[in-house]
């Protein structure tokens, strides 16, 4: 599954308007959401629930707001044919934490880097990060053409088979904790590579 950069900007529109099986999503709410799942990650909605986000042109229910913005995220970066493509629901609804997304900033500092982070002369950074959170390879479809659409990216490749993924960036116009930032907002979470982080994600 693996592409360059520049395949991002047309492989959102390659299957045109998205069609939705019923076994993709909520068909049957009533009337205040009770009896639905939501679209996102598949956990039965609350009677009283009012999130949706407008995918495929219907509007989809969603459990919480933290999938509501993930669904929207999705969308808002052109992606939503994720949604065909998927064969499996996140493992569980993912909410929007600003703490966690604050704590990505040490990934920036260049003493962390040293350790994880390879310089290809001045204007290229290169990591190798392991991604948590992956059901289905149309999850690792998601994150390779975000990331890649990045400003500043300069390369993703993907492999759901390990949970790899290697990704280049200019320093100039892009940090490593905004490319993290942007996995944590699609509803993943990734790490530096680590081998028995790897075997510990895959056994799960």
């Amino acid at each position: 599954m693996d592409s360059a950069a520049s395949a991002a900007a047309g492989s959102a529109a390659l299957l045109g308007s998205t069609t939705f099986a019923r076994s993709a999503g909520a068909e049957s709410a009533g009337a205040d959401g009770a009896g639905a799942e939501c679209f996102h990650c598949g956990v039965p909605i609350e009677a009283g629930a009012r999130h949706a986000v407008d995918i495929g042109g219907r509007a989809r229910p969603m459990c919480c707001a933290g999938c509501q913005a993930v669904a929207a995220a999705i969308v808002a970066a052109g992606l939503e044919s994720y949604y065909q493509h998927r064969t499996a629901r996140p493992n569980t609804a993912r909410e929007a934490l600003p703490e966690l997304v604050r704590e990505l900033a040490v990934y920036d500092h260049p003493d962390v880097q040293r350790t994880f982070v390879r310089a290809e002369g001045e204007s290229v950074r290169e990591a190798w990060l392991l991604l948590e959170g992956i059901t289905c390879a149309a999850c690792m479809w998601l994150n390779e053409h975000r990331l890649a659409a990045l400003p500043g990216v300069v390369s993703v490749e993907a492999n759901y088979a390990t949970h790899r993924l290697r990704v280049r960036w200019d320093p100039s116009r892009a940090r490593l904790s905004g490319i993290l930032r942007a996995v944590r907002e699609l509803g993943y979470a990734a790490h530096p590579f680590d081998p028995l982080r790897q075997q510990q994600i895959l056994e799960a």
